[in-house]
């Protein structure tokens, strides 16, 4: 078995989300399984080496949320509600009934909201090093 990845196509695109210019990254088969990936504080707008392997065996998507990276964040939008609501229409904006979904620190907060809010619309869930998850005993807070 080789360790070599095969070149996967990358676009760069913009979506129109709530008003909301929307930067993303897309890449992988359009017939294989559709993977939402949620980046943590200072990854917007960045592809990176996992991005590229995931985009192997999923049809990535890897938006800036809003406030990060090429994506403005409006006024209105100030607390998690409004993100999730959004993260709603960008799925359907995208013809993405149900994805796997995948968080990275705050992205990961975000994620798990996303599957409290809409179940059905997430096959699977992959948090790393989530945010905002309150865990009895420990010292940090929810953020």
């Amino acid at each position: 078995m080789s360790d070599v990845v095969a070149p996967i196509e990358k676009i760069e695109r913009t979506v129109s989300v709530q008003d909301i210019a929307t930067h993303l990254f897309e890449a992988g088969p359009p017939i294989a399984p559709p993977l939402l990936y949620l980046h943590g504080p200072n990854l917007g707008n960045l592809w990176l080496d996992y991005h590229h392997a995931l985009a192997q065996h999923f049809h990535v998507f890897a938006p800036d949320i809003p406030g990060f990276g090429l994506t403005g964040r409006p006024d209105w939008m100030r607390d998690m509600s409004d993100y999730i609501l959004y993260f709603r229409d960008l799925l359907n904006e995208l013809g993405l009934d149900q994805v796997m979904l995948v968080g990275h620190s705050f992205g990961g907060w975000m994620a798990a909201e996303i599957l409290v809010w809409y179940p059905e619309r997430v096959k699977k869930l992959v948090l790393s090093n989530a945010l905002g998850i309150r865990v009895k005993g420990s010292l940090i807070g929810d953020m």
